[in-house]
């Protein structure tokens, strides 16, 4: 042929998209046939469009390791900050020279809380957030009618943890120890 196009290499080359006019015939056949099949599929599922989120199981599943200390931040400075001016990052008092030293020690141990309170909530919201953004990042996807919503939660629940600097036996903590590759599917 003139053009190069031999009937061998025309049928590999993809084929460029025609535009239909709204009102042409071959645009309410390709309708009516796309109605036909939405129709096929949802008689298939025998209508049952009812899909569970993930979302409930990521504050439990974070809260649960938090409180059991299975998961924290992976920085130290992060993990050991204190939001009190008279401690330094550590927990101890800079000024406590004036106290007694049982004062001192129940400050010291008040702040050590605080600070330690203050950690957790921090992880707790990091994680929760990040967690809830793949999540909603997971609808976007078939994820959901692929896979059990706990499914989603353990790996929305990892990936936040990845994304917020956090570290964990994870196989243990999320319990997907036998089924790793399954997982990163998800992933």
């Amino acid at each position: 042929r003139e053009n190069g196009n031999s009937p061998a290499s025309s049928s590999t080359s993809p084929v460029p998209p025609t535009v239909l006019e709204p009102k042409s015939e071959e645009f309410n056949k390709l309708k009516e046939r796309v109605l036909l099949l939405e129709r096929v599929v949802l008689h298939t599922i025998g209508f049952e469009l009812s899909v569970d989120h993930p979302y409930k199981f990521i504050v439990d599943r974070i809260k649960s390791m938090i409180q059991r200390k299975q998961i924290e931040f992976i920085d130290n400075d992060v993990a050991t900050y204190s939001p009190n001016p008279n401690t330094n990052n550590k927990g101890k008092s800079s000024s406590s020279s004036n106290n007694s030293s049982s004062n001192s020690k129940n400050n010291n141990s008040a702040a050590s809380n605080t600070a330690s309170q203050s950690v957790r909530d921090r992880l707790m919201n990091e994680v929760v957030q990040y967690a809830m953004s793949f999540a909603n990042d997971s609808f976007q996807t078939s994820l959901c009618i692929q896979f059990p919503a706990d499914r989603i939660s353990k790996a929305c629940v990892f990936l936040g943890g990845q994304v917020a600097k956090t570290t964990a036996d994870w196989p243990t903590v999320l319990e997907i120890a036998d089924d790793i590759e399954g997982f990163a599917s998800i992933c």
